[in-house]
């Protein structure tokens, strides 16, 4: 961390780039390059929490998907799609070229994401639709020296960043679905559950507070979307939507700081203390002097004292403001608490909002606080101040059998009797009743009722097996955990659990876990047998050790019966696995090999890299190089062999690899441009020498192909957009992307003069236009401004709007009339037109 720490602090110090390019502000931002090939910022609305593009740069002039910001000279560095070239711009789109093939360009890139040190970006080569390699390019290096290596199986990252760490970082995986965590150096990944259906990630990037987000659509692209992934918990929710905004890749600059500003809670009645905290945070690399951290207090409530300060600074504070000048903030996080007391006014709504100033220029703007319970940018901390005349306030609750229930009357107050005789603004309950709160104090006196009600709820008992580890040898021994969970609202005795274990797996010893219960099964056994358990409320584990004789590899399952259960909860219970989502046993599979020798027949498609796999079958590997890694890459067709030593004994493993016929898809790349609202063919070559042939075609938006399956789909899309066509035989694959570029220039035409005079010739005036157009309204006005014609309300390419050149019946003289029209085209966006036409008789 020091090491890392120093290398940022090169923030204040080394901006070397050239001159005609202009570092960004360091302000916690999020950029994006869209499909469109437009640069810009992604902005939250304080209001509303949508998501809005602020537009930098209209064309960056590159092709690229994978982009970073790199701290140390605020700059941007990005690659070209096909490897060809490495670039830095700044934020006035001035972009250089650093080196031209700075990588391979056999592959597309499509991630990257600079080291926290600011050394190296890091860009991930695919093809097919899988990550092949990574290249670590050397920022430091004047000659951008490039490092290649083997990037883990099964993943197709859209989008990457590094956090605290130089060697993990997270991405989104649209192979799997999910969002993956990658150690670099040992090259370990984990996992989070499935991203659903319905959203779809194709950026990534950290904030000031190390929070993780990734950008891009839900429903099936009908909008934009932020989503926060929670790496303690493995989940992710939608932060932000707002209008679809289709992007290659974003970067942020989270080297920055930032300000929140956190209330205890958010209804109070008048007379009340209340506490708030300001959660800073300083990511810059070094500590910042001079500060102003202010929060000017709204008619309403008062500053009564700081209660928690480690920062250096003069507290100036007076009941109208909290005041603390000349502070320093040194990197890390930090957190000043103070207390509000609400003023005896009338119900009202109160904004408080700080402002952290001083701060360097690199580091942008002054900053306002942001309420982190909700996702609206730097929006104010609201307290919703009850007014001291109301009626009193009735809550009802429900309580289940058996449980207790906590009945929360804080936000009205810290002076609180309750008529069970307590005195603390939370007490919990275990029975029905009324319960009733008085929240008097120097300035009302009011009186909450809590009606609880007793509730038949669902309280069971679950049982789940879990083997550690699944995959094991033959020889060795593996864990068998159970985790019981009661949730029946007692503690339950005398229950009792079965294991009966398949053929050639035996009982070792139970592990100490400090619950009772007679164990029935010796050393040998083939069965767990466990007797009188009690088992108290909540979640419990037992852990078993068992032994894998030499047996025949292949899959084995386990299911253990949970019996001795109260009437009431059912007869028994059997186990689930936990790692799958169905109710299921749990399988156990042995590796190893079912001889001492044996052949393993296989293909390879030419042109792609081939690994053979050795894992399945051992744990130590002798490859006939010498290699001792459990993989061997190869270049072509032979016969390769490996020695394999299991938990038993050694086997021989001989790949025999030939080629398969292979699949070619031309071009690598076609860029064709439409007008908005017409329907192409996307048609490729594709050259196969077998006639199992697939197509497969991945659409952002999901609704602009006629098919995804088949060879030549139509593409009707209502933005520029990519499509990435895959084709395989079963065996090997090849892709092509097909590029859509839309012209949505608005095209309106109106004659400028018109003669009606009945000859059938220039009678009428309309507006013209081959596009989709809905004619929201259409006014003519003459020379003083009064309405001669109006219509509104048609398809303006299809029923369009006539003006006969009549006036109330009778026919206008000939003058110049403007006409004004708003029009909304097929993507939605509405524009007003202008002009004018002269009458000739």
């Amino acid at each position: 961390m020091g090491r890392a720490i120093l290398v940022i602090s090169l923030l204040f110090s080394a901006l070397w780039h050239t001159s005609a390019q202009e570092p960004f502000d360091c302000a916690n931002q999020r950029w994006v390059i869209q499909e469109d090939g437009r640069f810009g910022r992604i902005d939250i609305s304080p209001s509303s929490g949508a998501m809005v593009f602020v537009p930098l740069v209209d064309d960056l002039g590159i092709d690229t998907r994978a982009i970073a910001f790199r701290s140390q000279d605020r700059l941007m560095y990005a690659l070209a799609t096909d490897g060809s070239a490495l670039y830095r711009y700044g934020r006035s789109g001035t972009v250089q070229t650093l080196k031209i093939d700075p990588v391979s360009t056999n592959y597309q890139y499509e991630a990257g994401g600079i080291t926290p040190d600011g050394q190296y970006f890091l860009v991930v080569a695919s093809t097919a639709g899988r990550d092949q390699r990574y290249f670590w390019i050397d920022l430091s290096d004047p000659d951008y020296s490039a490092r290649e290596e083997i990037s883990p199986n099964g993943v197709f990252l859209q989008d990457l960043a590094f956090g605290e760490s130089q060697t993990t970082f997270l991405g989104y995986d649209a192979l799997d679905r999910s969002i993956v965590e990658i150690n670099t150096a040992s090259m370990q990944m984990t996992r989070s559950p499935f991203i659903e259906f319905d959203d779809d990630m194709q950026g990534a990037y950290f904030d000031a507070f190390g929070e993780f987000f990734t950008m891009g659509t839900v429903v099936n692209g009908v909008a934009g979307a932020l989503f926060l992934y929670d790496r303690t918990n493995g989940q992710y929710s939608r932060s932000n939507t707002g209008p679809p905004i289709l992007i290659k890749d974003m970067a942020s600059c989270p080297n920055s700081v930032d300000l929140r500003l956190r209330a205890q809670t958010k209804v109070a009645i008048p007379c009340t203390e209340i506490e708030y905290a300001f959660e800073m945070v300083n990511n810059s690399g070094q500590s910042i002097s001079n500060l102003s951290l202010v929060l000017d207090l709204p008619e309403g409530i008062s500053y009564i004292r700081t209660l928690s300060n480690a920062l250096v600074g003069t507290d100036i504070s007076t009941p109208t403001s909290f005041a603390l000048r000349s502070m320093t903030l040194p990197p890390g996080e930090h957190t000043v608490t103070i207390l509000l007391e609400t003023d005896n006014v009338s119900a009202r709504e109160l904004d408080l909002q700080a402002l952290l100033s001083g701060l360097p220029n690199i580091l942008g703007d002054d900053r306002l606080s942001d309420d982190p319970t909700t996702r609206r940018g730097t929006d104010a901390t609201v307290l919703n101040l009850e007014s001291p005349d109301q009626e009193d306030v009735t809550i009802t609750s429900l309580l289940c059998e058996g449980d207790v229930l906590e009945l929360d009357g804080s936000p009205y107050g810290s002076i609180v009797r309750w008529n069970t005789g307590q005195t603390t603004p939370k007490i919990t309950v275990s029975e029905a009743g009324t319960y009733v709160m008085d929240a008097g104090n120097a300035c009302t006196d009011l009186l909450i009722t809590f009606v609880v009600t007793l509730a038949s709820c669902p309280f069971t008992i679950e049982m789940a097996e879990e083997v550690l580890p699944d995959s094991v040898l033959p020889c060795s021994e593996i864990r068998i955990r159970y985790t019981l969970e009661n949730g029946s609202g007692d503690e339950r005795l005398q229950l009792s659990i079965s294991d009966t274990l398949p053929d050639g797996f035996t009982f070792v010893k139970m592990l100490d876990s400090g619950l009772e219960y007679d164990l029935g099964s010796a050393d040998g056994d083939q069965s767990i047998e466990i007797r009188n358990l009690t088992l108290p409320e909540g979640i419990d584990t037992l852990s078993a050790i068992v032994y894998v004789d030499d047996i025949e590899p292949g899959t084995y399952g386990v299911r253990s019966r949970l019996w001795n259960i109260p009437q009431e909860l059912g007869p028994f219970r059997l186990s689930d696995d936990p790692r799958t989502s169905g109710f299921d046993s749990t399988a156990i599979y042995v590796l190893g090999t079912e001889s001492d020798s044996i052949v393993v027949r296989d293909s390879m498609c030419m042109g792609e890299p081939k690994y053979l796999d050795g894992s399945p079958y051992g744990v130590d590997f002798l490859w006939q190089d010498g290699s001792t890694d459990s993989r061997l890459s190869i270049s072509g067709p032979g016969r390769y062999e490996l020695i394999v030593f299991s938990g038993c004994e050694e086997s021989y493993i001989s790949f025999i690899i030939d080629w398969y016929p292979g699949v070619s898809l031309s071009p690598d790349r076609v860029v064709d441009t439409i007008r908005l609202g017409e329907e192409l063919d996307l048609e490729l070559e594709a050259l196969s020498q077998t006639d199992s042939l697939s197509w497969s075609w991945s659409d952002p938006v999901d609704t602009s192909l006629s098919c995804t399956t088949c060879a030549v789909p139509s593409a009707r899309p209502l933005r520029s957009i990519s499509y990435l066509a895959k084709i395989n035989n079963e065996y090997c694959r090849d892709s092509s992307v097909y590029e859509l570029v839309i012209d949505n220039s608005r095209r309106i035409y109106a004659p400028n003069v018109f003669s009606p005079n009945g000859d059938g010739i220039n009678d009428l005036f309309q507006l013209y236009t081959s596009e989709f157009a809905w004619l929201i309204g259409l006014e003519l006005r003459d020379r003083w401004g009064n309405i001669v014609y109006r219509c509104a309300k048609t398809r303006l390419d299809i029923e369009p709007c006539t003006w006969d050149g009549t006036v109330k019946m009778q026919g206008a003289s000939e003058s110049v009339y403007a006409w004004s029209a708003r029009i909304r085209f097929l993507d939605g966006l509405e524009e007003n037109f202008f002009g004018d036409v002269l009458i000739l008789r």
